[in-house]
C-alpha cells in the first residue's frame, strides 16, 4: 500500500523545483481603460513574476497546436505554481516575450505549471 505524499513534503518538492529554474519570468495581462467617449484602450500591465524554463515545443505539440501557433515558434514554458497565469497572458523569459496559448489546471499536488505559448516579440 502506498503511502500518500503530505503537504510539507509538496512544500519541500516545488522549493526544490524552483531551484532548478535557472530564469526570471515576468507575466503580462491586459488591462482595458475607458477613454470616457465609449471607447477603450488596452495595455499590458505585470500581474506576476517568478521563476521557469523554456524549451522549444516538439515536433507533435507544433502540430497539436498549430492552428492557435500560426506561423509563430512554439514554446513550453514551466513556471512555479506560485506564479498565476492564465491563457491569453503574456510572459517573458529569456528576453523572449510569449503569448500563453494553453496550460495545465493545476492541482493542490502539483510543483510546477507548463504553458503552451507562441513566441510574439524580442
Amino acid at each position: 500500500m502506498s503511502k500518500a505524499i503530505t503537504g510539507y513534503e509538496i512544500a519541500r518538492a516545488r522549493r526544490d523545483v524552483v531551484r532548478t529554474f535557472p530564469q526570471g519570468v515576468v507575466a503580462y495581462r491586459t488591462t482595458k481603460t475607458s477613454d470616457g467617449k465609449g471607447g477603450w484602450t488596452s495595455a499590458y500591465a505585470v500581474t506576476a513574476q517568478g521563476t521557469g524554463r523554456l524549451a522549444a515545443l516538439d515536433a507533435k505539440g507544433q502540430v497539436s497546436y498549430a492552428s492557435k501557433l500560426g506561423a509563430s515558434r512554439g514554446y513550453v514554458a514551466t513556471v512555479d505554481v506560485g506564479v498565476a497565469i492564465q491563457p491569453s497572458d503574456r510572459i517573458r523569459v529569456q528576453g523572449i516575450l510569449l503569448e500563453v496559448i494553453a496550460g495545465t489546471d493545476n492541482l493542490p499536488t502539483d510543483i510546477g505549471q507548463r504553458l503552451i505559448c507562441r513566441q510574439v516579440g524580442e
